[in-house]
């Protein structure tokens, strides 16, 4: 085998290697950054683990939060702070998700920062206890 033989060889296999890690990466998910307002889940979907964040262009994403880092953003007084913050992931409440989305478009949250509360407290008011 010649020397040139040995090389293009080598070349090929390197493309191969390369072609499959771009492949993984691309099926990793794309992740993503957005924000918006929490709403009330649409009929018929699940809402336990999830969460529906409408964005000021009217897009909604369902985002499983289950596994998420809920934290509160500083513009949140303290004393509106719930204990876990993933309790004050209700109808109202401004939001910052950081999300991975999977080859079937749904969004999965490894960090959700609420920014607002200002619409929630109201919203709990009128459910009642």
């Amino acid at each position: 085998m010649s020397d040139f033989a040995v090389k293009a060889a080598c070349l090929r296999i390197g493309v191969l290697v390369l072609s499959l890690l771009a492949c993984k990466l691309a099926m990793a998910g794309t992740p993503g950054s957005f924000r918006g307002t929490v709403v009330e889940a649409p009929a018929g979907e699940p809402s336990a683990g999830w969460i529906y964040v409408q964005g000021r262009n009217g897009s909604l994403r369902r985002v499983q939060v289950s596994r998420a880092r809920v934290i509160y953003g500083q513009a949140v007084p303290l004393n509106q702070r719930e204990k876990a913050p993933k309790a004050s992931l209700v109808f109202g409440v401004e939001v910052r998700v950081t999300a991975q989305q999977d080859s079937s478009g749904e969004w999965h949250a490894s960090q959700v920062e609420i920014l607002k509360l200002r619409n929630a407290r109201m919203h709990a008011e009128r459910r009642g206890p």
